[in-house]
């Protein structure tokens, strides 16, 4: 072969130029022959090249993650587990946990719709007792009911489902809570239909109502956040079945049934404010247990985070319904009061949001963000519609399908980068 130049040939170090010149149709010089390499394939983007939703140390915490609860419930573990695991056995092993997870939100969300078609405003009981006649039929109370059974009960499936088909994930988890937190707020508006909570509480009230139930669901996860422990609480399955059998009670009676003044120890209390009562009870209950044990673990020094780090959840969810709460007080079209759906669902939206990026935050062991664009979309909706710049029920829709599509677009996002990431597929089990 010719003696390569001393200089750089083509762009190449005379050393690379000499070694590119002994080889000759993949021969070399010791007679040896190879084939040519191939050029590189680009490479799966790694977590440190992450341009989505989750950050770089997300990412890497949930390659880390492993899933620790206690659920001590006597209704979970000896009545409702042992169903489950038999409803289970007598599934197909090929069908996915997160369908099962997503067919029972679906559920959640057609009794959600079916309801709002005849109750928009949460004033049924009114309306009937005006017309005298039942303004929702029968019918539909009940199916939303056997909806609120088929719901729960595919919720507690998905888990054991994973486990027996050993496709357990840490986003079966997150796409199991995650729906949960949106399942929250569709409950919330059948339940105020089916007992007309609307008569007993003015719309202030069952703002702050919903504030307080979406606390017991969020206390849960912020424990989690400070500890790395999920201590389910006791009082969710006795709350789902509850809801069933209000929405089985209200269609076989109607929803005057729950404004029947008892007495109760010597006090005249009608059953929808007894109901208001147990939920205030229940949520303050998961509060304080939640917060006495991120207290035990700061005490005892197995906190994961500090106080500045570990109380920036709480910053978020008090700004939700700070704002929500004060459009409702200073709106200047009152709105809010001809429309509360639209409200509820827009406050249930945010909340889920911000719910979902704690869940990711707890599970990767990494801090909590502050910074959420829903909330700054929602302060300009609330001081335009304070200001009464804008029509206030137009204002409301349109913040309300904004809020949904960037939702939906975030948890599209967070589930198909973790897909990738753990080479899975969301709906489908691979072995």
């Amino acid at each position: 072969p010719r003696r390569a130049p001393m200089d750089r040939v083509h762009g190449r170090t005379p050393l690379r130029a000499m070694e590119a010149s002994l080889t000759l149709n993949g021969s070399t010089l010791d007679g040896s022959f190879h084939q040519p390499l191939p050029p590189p394939s680009p490479s799966k983007p790694s977590p440190s090249e992450s341009q989505g939703y989750l950050t770089d140390d997300e990412l890497r915490g949930f390659l880390n993650y492993k899933y620790t609860s206690v659920d001590d419930s006597p209704l979970s573990v000896y009545v409702l587990k042992p169903f489950w695991t038999a409803i289970t056995e007598r599934l197909p092993r090929w069908l996915a946990p997160n369908l099962l997870t997503f067919i029972g939100f679906l559920c959640n969300v057609a009794g959600a719709t079916l309801l709002w078609l005849y109750d928009p405003r949460l004033d049924v009981y009114e309306q009937e007792q005006i017309t005298k006649t039942l303004v929702v039929p029968r019918w539909v109370w009940v199916v939303c009911g056997v909806l609120q059974v088929l719901g729960h009960q595919l919720d507690g499936c998905d888990g054991i489902q994973a486990r027996r088909t050993k496709s357990s994930s840490p986003l079966g988890e997150l796409f199991d809570h995650g729906l949960d937190s949106m399942t929250l707020t569709l409950q919330f508006m059948v339940t105020a239909s089916a007992v007309g909570v609307g008569d007993e509480l003015r719309l202030n009230e069952i703002l702050f109502f919903l504030c307080l139930v979406a606390l017991g669901f969020y206390a849960t996860h912020f424990e989690k956040y400070n500890t790395g422990v999920m201590f389910l609480p006791w009082v969710y399955d006795a709350s789902q079945l509850s809801i069933a059998a209000v929405l089985f009670i209200t269609g076989f009676t109607s929803v005057s049934y729950w404004h029947i003044t008892e007495q109760w120890f010597g006090f005249e209390v009608r059953k929808v404010a007894l109901f208001v009562y147990v939920t205030y009870a229940s949520g303050v209950g998961v509060l304080c247990t939640s917060t006495h044990r991120i207290y035990k673990s700061v005490k005892s020094k197995t906190n994961r985070h500090g106080f500045s780090v570990g109380v920036q959840p709480a910053v978020s969810f008090c700004l939700l319904f700070a704002l929500v709460l004060y459009w409702q007080k200073f709106s200047a079209e009152k709105a809010v009061l001809q429309y509360p759906k639209v409200f509820i669902l827009l406050a249930g939206l945010i909340y889920s949001n911000i719910t979902c990026r704690l869940i990711v935050s707890q599970m990767s062991n990494s801090v909590f963000r502050l910074m959420n664009w829903m909330l700054l979309i929602l302060a300009i909706a609330v001081v335009l519609g304070v200001a009464g710049a804008v029509p206030e029920f137009q204002l409301a829709v349109c913040t309300t399908v904004l809020v949904a599509a960037m939702h939906v677009h975030y948890g599209i996002g967070v589930v198909q980068e973790l897909c990738s990431l753990l080479k899975i597929q969301c709906f489908h089990i691979s072995h």
